[in-house]
């Protein structure tokens, strides 16, 4: 999994490389 910070205290984490994404701090997939 990569971790992508596209703002400071914002973290994306890629599921298996799919194009979901997930907020760490909430669970929100896009």
């Amino acid at each position: 999994m990569d971790i992508e910070d596209l703002n400071p205290g914002t973290y994306f984490i890629n599921i298996k490389g799919k194009d979901e994404k997930r907020f760490i701090k909430q669970v929100i997939i896009y």
